[in-house]
């Protein structure tokens, strides 16, 4: 046994989730407006859109619930759900993408979240709500629980440790301190966000495309970004504002890496 989630932890976690969040507002202004007024059917024609945020709260619980990851020899048994239990195998080579999640109000708890994009069909009684989220293997635990898992997943650990220019603070002074990436010849690691920090890791020999792009502020900065797609549903590792030309020599190199990544894992 990898990780099991706590129940308690889970929920708290949720609670301080944007939804959680946004739950907790909607139905405390629904309750205010009703103690004022005294007439509960002045809030009536906004009962659907609180109903669907309280769902949308009880669906990613229910989902996360119980969430189970026990190594094996075909792979990673991930088992999770309260109503309904789903199971799944996510076998070695099909991890398209690695994912850190740290939400500004769980990294006071030291929680985070590790989600994983398998490439492969969707599984036929997945909803569309379902379908538009990463397969999480650690819904919320611990960083020692998320350094584990990313080490079962990952052949190596490379940290973002080339931070941004000076010069993007003027297009991202919030984000900017959270901009970096970095790698080695095996992977590609990039992390942005300063209230949700995201840190993506992505297997070079899983990079299928690789975009060179530069917005108007961009170019008037003098900055560029490298974005690497792969195969997966939702996932791209973005190099964001680099100086043009450290962009324009990543965009260079990645695809000679990509290629010898690829080549080594055939030869194994």
């Amino acid at each position: 046994l990898l990780f099991r989630v706590r129940s308690g932890r889970l929920a708290v976690a949720i609670a301080l989730s944007r939804t959680g969040a946004f739950a907790a507002v909607v139905i405390a202004a629904l309750a205010s407006v009703v103690a004022l007024t005294r007439q509960p059917s002045i809030v009536a024609p906004f009962l659907p859109v609180g109903l669907g945020i309280v769902l949308a709260v009880w669906r990613q619980f229910n989902g996360d619930f119980g969430t189970a990851v026990v190594a094996a020899d075909d792979g990673l048994r991930l088992r999770s759900g309260l109503v309904q239990t789903t199971a799944e195998t996510i076998r070695p080579g099909r991890v398209q993408a690695v994912r850190l999640v740290e939400p500004l109000m769980w990294r006071a708890f030291g929680w985070c979240r590790v989600e994983v994009d398998v490439a492969g069909p969707r599984q036929r009684h997945e909803n569309r709500s379902e379908s538009q989220r990463l397969r999480a293997l650690i819904p919320v635990g611990s960083r020692q629980e998320a350094a584990q898992m990313i080490g079962e997943l990952l052949s190596a650990r490379p940290a973002p440790s080339q931070r941004a220019p000076k010069n993007a603070r003027w297009k991202s002074p919030l984000r900017f301190h959270f901009l970096a990436w970095g790698g080695d010849d095996r992977y590609a690691v990039a992390s942005r966000g300063r209230v949700c920090r995201k840190t993506t890791w992505v297997p070079l020999q899983k990079v299928q495309s690789i975009r060179w792009v530069q917005g108007p502020v961009q170019r008037r900065l003098g900055l560029a970004s490298v974005r690497l797609d792969v195969a997966g549903r939702r996932v791209t590792a973005d190099i964001q504002d680099r100086e043009a030309a450290e962009a324009a020599e990543i965009f260079g190199r990645l695809p000679d890496l990509a290629r010898r990544a690829r080549t080594r894992e055939h030869a194994v």
